[in-house]
């Protein structure tokens, strides 16, 4: 559970998010604006890489209220889609980080093992004997791809609207799935 400093530090770093960009970003400003010692700063986080990760992993966990599984799968999307929009401006500012620290990598990385999880969960459900080389290879292909659709949203000057974007993610998604099932139910057959 956050204590009352650790949030005061993670909601004056989104703040100072909106003029500053992560680059101009120092532990020192965060600390000073919210009025708190410096050295306060690191009895929660090394660094403000790390305060950055630990707001986009707590900030998630709250967003996603729906299990990573066949039967919820479309209700994810738009819980992930909802807390991305609403902190559309923060993501414009950290996924612009590169390097060892960038934030990205742990996104895709989180948007692969929802697919995972998902994927686990439609085979069992479906009894679809699919190995399980199989779906870290459908894991590994869609994950790249719907975080490269994320962060073009994100990004997008004229974004689609929440409605749309999401309508074209399971879409897309759902068709992924349909391919999948349609084919180990082919394979079966044979």
């Amino acid at each position: 559970m956050k204590d009352r400093i650790q949030t005061q530090i993670t909601q004056t770093t989104k703040k100072l998010l909106i003029p500053y960009s992560f680059q101009e970003l120092s532990v020192t400003l965060i600390m000073r604006t919210a009025h708190l010692r410096r050295q306060s700063f690191y009895r929660y986080f090394p660094d403000k890489y790390a305060l950055v990760t630990g707001i986009y992993q707590t900030d998630l966990t709250q967003a996603v209220t729906v299990p990573a599984d066949d039967a919820h799968w479309q209700q994810l999307v738009m819980q992930l889609l909802t807390y991305f929009e609403r902190n559309r401006f923060f993501y414009r500012r950290v996924l612009v980080v590169t390097g060892q620290n960038a934030l990205a990598p742990i996104i895709q990385s989180e948007i692969a093992t929802l697919i995972h999880e998902v994927l686990l969960d439609l085979c069992a459900q479906n009894q679809l004997p699919v190995t399980a080389d199989y779906i870290q290879f459908i894991q590994m292909m869609l994950a790249p791809g719907l975080f490269a659709e994320l962060r073009r949203w994100l990004f997008d000057c004229q974004p689609r609207s929440l409605q749309q974007e999401g309508d074209y993610l399971m879409t897309f998604i759902g068709d992924t799935i349909q391919g999948l099932m349609q084919s180990k139910t082919l394979e079966n057959a044979i």
